[in-house]
């Protein structure tokens, strides 16, 4: 049968080399977005690129005279936006995930590319896609003025002088105010939620430790903030 020839005749260094470079290219990625705690890490990102790169190595490998051997890694790029899509999150005022998204989608395409034995193009698009994934954020921080994004919790009973220091504190350091949302407790306080942006991560981490040095309780940071466009 065709297909048996096709499998009996594969060169199987070449389809090992390509495993590899979707392997590796998606780990690279899918550590930089484990390390950063998004929805999307490691094992997402290295199953999203090896399951391109195994569509495509098994439509070379099972050709058909009047078949359109790309149809298919076509449909797998527009089944990876349904994946991407589970990792936009809207909180609060501020969309995160969208780079993860992006970077899921963009695995799929080195996968596919590593199928089809387009090493240059994984070779030197992965370096550049690392690279961006790794420097940019620095660069828009320190040229563009990117804010970074955090939220904090205030509860306030019927004392209300914490939370005019807390305002007191976010004014003198010139931290933006997002947004204010308030809601009650079961005890009956009252949760004041803050949607900040600081000038840089230094601003921030300077805002946190004046914050606790102040003599208020019921102050926490929301650590479930993603940073990312």
């Amino acid at each position: 049968m065709a297909w048996i020839n096709s499998i009996v005749n594969a060169d199987l260094v070449e389809i090992l080399i390509r495993f590899l470079e979707a392997f590796i290219i998606s780990s690279i990625v899918g550590l930089d977005r484990e390390k950063t705690r998004r929805p999307a890490g490691l094992r997402t990102h290295v199953i999203v690129t090896l399951g391109a790169c195994i569509v495509t190595i098994a439509c070379e490998m099972f050709p058909y005279a009047d078949a359109d051997v790309f149809r298919i890694p076509a449909q797998v790029l527009s089944g990876i936006g349904f994946i991407g899509a589970g990792t936009i999150l809207r909180y609060k005022d501020n969309v995160v995930g969208l780079t993860t998204a992006a970077s899921l989608w963009t695995c799929a395409c080195f996968g596919i590319c590593a199928g089809m034995g387009a090493h240059p193009i994984v070779i030197i698009g992965g370096i550049l896609f690392v690279l961006t994934l790794k420097t940019v954020p620095g660069i828009e921080r320190r040229f563009l003025n990117k804010v970074v994004d955090f939220n904090i919790t205030v509860t306030a009973g019927e004392n209300k002088k914490d939370l005019a220091k807390v305002s007191e504190l976010i004014k003198a350091n010139n931290i933006e105010i997002k947004s204010v949302n308030m809601n009650v407790d079961k005890y009956g306080n009252k949760l004041y939620e803050f949607s900040l942006g600081a000038p840089n991560d230094t601003a921030k981490m300077k805002f946190m430790n004046d914050l606790y040095l102040l003599d208020v309780t019921g102050v926490k940071e929301d650590k479930d903030v993603f940073n990312e466009d």
